[in-house]
């Protein structure tokens, strides 16, 4: 049998956290340093962005697609050339697939 996700323990490297959404993103953050990876759970089907950036990212409907009830991993993106400072934080968004979704995005940054 091959290695599955959702049968992968991952030791957290942080406190979790959830936000309500709707069909305009919302977001947490920022998110512990050091994660490799944050587990997403959406309530309702959606599509989240897992970012850095100094003020908190916003999901469009370009990015991630995530169903609704089924738990993801997100990798962890390398910070960007410029942020030489460490200035950079990691956030997390989420919106809604349709004009009237309103749920909830729980997030939980990963060490591995």
């Amino acid at each position: 049998m091959s290695d599955s996700l959702f049968f992968t323990a991952r030791r957290p490297a942080g406190p979790s956290a959830n936000v309500a959404f709707t069909s305009v993103s919302a977001g947490v953050g920022p998110i512990s340093p050091g994660a490799q990876s944050v587990s997403i759970y959406c309530s309702v089907a959606g599509f989240v962005r897992v970012a850095y950036g100094t003020t908190q990212t916003t999901a469009t409907t370009s990015d991630i697609p995530v169903p609704a009830n089924v738990p993801i991993v997100v990798p962890v993106p390398q910070r960007g050339a410029n942020d030489a400072s460490g200035a950079d934080k990691l956030w997390a968004a989420a919106r809604g697939a349709t004009i009237t979704s309103t749920g909830t995005m729980y997030v939980q940054p990963n060490a591995d």
